[in-house]
């Protein structure tokens, strides 16, 4: 990523070009609710602090891919958005823009139609 974003500086395209990776919630040692969730143990300050840095260095976004409509429903709509979170908080990286992917319902789940509208909403704000 840093080779990555360097070359991009060579070319005078970081601004317009972020570089960032997405995560799964397997990142999380607790994701019964983005609000209690915590970073693996190790994971959160050997991997996830240096790669924060460079983040937040750079401008780039976080990237969380929760496949966030297995179980999606009104009630859990801000879990499959990752709001608000405490695991990127208690690494002191709480300023960090969060880019939610993979939100669709391409599995054919019959997903209610209000839950849809709501995470579109929120996903288009």
């Amino acid at each position: 990523m840093r080779n990555l974003h360097t070359a991009l500086v060579g070319m005078s395209l970081d601004r317009q070009i972020k570089v960032s990776t997405p995560h799964s919630f397997g990142i999380l040692s607790s994701s019964s609710t983005p609000s209690t969730g915590k970073f693996r143990k190790g994971y959160d300050t050997i991997v996830l602090k240096p790669l924060l840095s460079f983040l937040r260095a750079t401008s780039s976004p976080f990237i969380i891919n929760p496949y966030p409509f297995f179980g999606c429903s009104a009630d859990t709509h801000d879990y499959a958005l990752f709001r608000p979170n405490t695991a990127l908080k208690l690494l002191g990286f709480s300023d960090l823009a969060i880019v939610i992917v993979e939100t669709d319902d391409a599995l054919g789940l019959n997903i209610s139609p209000k839950v849809v509208l709501v995470m579109s909403i929120a996903l288009n704000q």
